[in-house]
């Protein structure tokens, strides 16, 4: 069976919400590819997934990294897209 690929659109709670599932629980069913949220800021998208305060510390390492308009976020050797 193959992976699903996703790309989120929005990143408030229930983008965050997905966006962990996808990497903690269902890594080997779902890949997010993508997130798009134009009214965010890459750091603070970061602090959001970091920090909280619902569901806790997410414990995943992740770099920011920016080529030519499009930011990626690198985490576990896999990029995603922030749009």
């Amino acid at each position: 069976m193959s992976h699903a690929r996703l790309g989120i659109n929005g990143f408030g709670r229930i983008g965050r919400l997905v966006f962990r599932s996808a990497f903690t629980n269902s890594a080997h069913k779902a890949t997010v590819t993508a997130i798009n949220d134009p009214f965010m800021d890459p750091e603070y998208l970061m602090y959001l997934l970091k920090y909280d305060s619902v569901h806790g510390k997410l414990k995943i390492i992740f770099i920011a990294k920016v080529t030519s308009d499009i930011l990626s976020l690198i985490c576990h050797n896999m990029s995603l897209d922030i749009l």
